[in-house]
Order: C-alpha cells, then sequence, then structure tokens
C-alpha cells in the first residue's frame, strides 16, 4: 500500500493549503496538545481511527462536516456565511486527533476538547493577536472549569495586560469572566470562614453575597443551612463518611491527624459547603508522640478514630464541630 503521505503530494493543487507543505513535528505537535489538553473521554474519541478520506480542495464546511458524519464525536459552532476556505484532506487511517491538526495548519479554525465532545468553532476575527487571547481565554475557561480560580485570575490579568486594548470583542465574555471569579473568590471566602467556626463572620459575608447575586441564591440558601449544622453535626458525620481503605504504618499520631483531616474532606460526599472534619491535636507535638499502625477497609471515620485512640492509649472528644485528641491526664480538655 502506498504510504498516505506519498498518495498527498500528487492530491493537491495550488490554490489549497497543502499538507505536504507544513512540517509533520507541527502537525504531531497539534495533534498530541489536542490529546494532551483534552478530558478523558474526549481523549479516547481522539485516539480512534477514520479509515480514510480522499477530499481534494473542498470547502472547509464539507471537511468538517465529513468528520462530524464519521466520528459522532465532533459538535460544531461554526459560521460558514463568512470565510469558508479551501482544504485538502486525502489520507488513510489517521487517528482524529492527527487528521483535525491536519485542518489546524491549513486555517484558523478553534478546537476546544475539555468538554464533552469536541467543539469546532470559528477563530475570532480581527487584529492579529486576537487568536492569542482567544487562547488564553480558552485556558481560563478550563481554569475555572477545574476550579482553580487563583490560576484563572492570573491567567485573566495576563490576559487584560497584554491585550487589553484588542479586546473590544470579547468583552462580554471577559465580564462574564470576571463575575465569575468575583462570584467563586466570595464563595471560598464565605467556606473559610465556617471551617474556623467564625459565624459572625460568614455571616455576614452571606449577606454581602447574597445583597449582590440574590438572596434566593442556592449558595446563600445552603450558607444558611450550614449555620445550623456547622457546630453540631461532628458526631453524624463521623458515622456518615466511609473510607474504603486505609493503611497506616508507624505515622506519628500528629502526622495522622492531619492525614484524616484531609481524607475526610476527600470522602465527604454530602452536599454541605464545610466538608469532613477536622482533627485537632491538643498534645505537644514536638515531644515525642505514639505510632500509628492501621489497615481498615471499609470502615467509618468513626470507627478510624476510635481503633487509633485506643491503640495508642489517647483519648477524643467532640469540640465545637472539632475532633479533639488529647493525651489522658496530661492536658487538660474542658468538658462542652
Amino acid at each position: 500500500m502506498k504510504d498516505p503521505d506519498t498518495h498527498l503530494r500528487h492530491s493537491f493543487t495550488k490554490s489549497s493549503v497543502s499538507f505536504i507543505d507544513q512540517p509533520k513535528a507541527k502537525i504531531e505537535s497539534l495533534a498530541d496538545n489536542l490529546i494532551a489538553n483534552g478530558n478523558p473521554l474526549i481523549r479516547e474519541q481522539l485516539k480512534t481511527e477514520i479509515y480514510g478520506a480522499n477530499l481534494t480542495d473542498v470547502p472547509l464546511s464539507q471537511a468538517l462536516k465529513f468528520l462530524k458524519r464519521e466520528t459522532g464525536a465532533i459538535e460544531l459552532d461554526f459560521d460558514f456565511k463568512g470565510a469558508n476556505p479551501k482544504v485538502t484532506l486525502v489520507f488513510r487511517q489517521k487517528t482524529l486527533s492527527r487528521v483535525i491538526a491536519m485542518l489546524m495548519v491549513q486555517t484558523d479554525i478553534q478546537v476546544d476538547t475539555t468538554g464533552e465532545r469536541i467543539l469546532i468553532h470559528n477563530p475570532p476575527a480581527g487584529n492579529p493577536t486576537s487568536k492569542q487571547s482567544h487562547i488564553l481565554l480558552q485556558q481560563i475557561v478550563r481554569k475555572i472549569k477545574g476550579n482553580e480560580f487563583t490560576q484563572a485570575q492570573i491567567l485573566l490579568d495576563k490576559l487584560r495586560a497584554e491585550h487589553g486594548e484588542q479586546l473590544t470583542m470579547t468583552r462580554n465574555e471577559l465580564e462574564q469572566i470576571q463575575s465569575k471569579l468575583t462570584e467563586e473568590k466570595s464563595k471560598r471566602l464565605i467556606v473559610q470562614l465556617l471551617e474556623q467556626k467564625l459565624l459572625d463572620k460568614a455571616k455576614a459575608e452571606v449577606r454581602k453575597f447574597g445583597k449582590q447575586y440574590g438572596a434566593e441564591h442556592p449558595f446563600v440558601i445552603k450558607a444558611k443551612k450550614e449555620f445550623s449544622l456547622v457546630l453540631g453535626s461532628t458526631p453524624e458525620k463521623l458515622k456518615s463518611i466511609i473510607i474504603p481503605e486505609i493503611n497506616l504504618s508507624g505515622i506519628p499520631l500528629s502526622r495522622a491527624c492531619s492525614f484524616l483531616s484531609q481524607a475526610s474532606k476527600h470522602f465527604d460526599h454530602s452536599d454541605r459547603l464545610v466538608k469532613g472534619v477536622k482533627i485537632v491535636p491538643a498534645f505537644d507535638i514536638t515531644q515525642e508522640v505514639p505510632l500509628v499502625h492501621i489497615t481498615l477497609r471499609n470502615v467509618t471515620f468513626e470507627r478510624i478514630i476510635d481503633v487509633i485512640v485506643d491503640q495508642v492509649g489517647y483519648s477524643y472528644r467532640i469540640m465545637d464541630g472539632n475532633v479533639i485528641i488529647y493525651k489522658p491526664d496530661k492536658v487538660k480538655v474542658p468538658k462542652p
């Protein structure tokens, strides 16, 4: 069988932007980036092979519709009334990522692989820097989807600093992004205050949030419900949080407390704003502390705490929504 790339060499016309004129390394790099930036489901779809195509000097719209029909994994958000350049797709048995990359070097199409389907849409119009700013916008949206709000804000500040004068076309989108970041920042502050049991400050921030985003905002309703739960629901949490498997081998009790606090957040599948249980060591962690050795499967968080304190000869008490671990007769823990 002929090498597909050799076949390509004889299939292009002068009016098309030839795939063979583009460095193969660029095609491969674009294809690899599509896979690297995609979510797990999209990655598998990008690795699927398309049997072949023989589209020479056809409108971009025809090539995209061919890919959509062949794969079922592509969603088009494209206005073909404007620029609809001629492209060429002639190949045999190539992965979807490579085929899309072949189109990317021939045109300025934008490809988003972070959603449930592969989204292909128009390039941003305007000045030479519009493509760079659009790429930054896509990165910001991905960070927001991944709850990486600090990084999203950094990228947004960079976008404004480097392309501020050329962002008239994306002003509404920028305002929406900034509004989302501001909203999430306020939410994080309220959750942090609730975790620290600073209820008065948390209530004040919830009132401010309600004035800005509405008193019936779902987050406001959840936050108000949390006020009555944050101090008194710890016993129920200890029983409801299930740890699939835990294996601590020779870990100092102080480190075990920190680890357990994080584990309780991770395995708290409730819809509560404040996740997990804070484990507070009420002993001198600078002194020698006992080592913890446990291996348990599918147990409640309460069972894990019971096993640990029994093993090391300590006790625990629930105070202000926290689990206080202490050594009897050594540390005075006030009664609740």
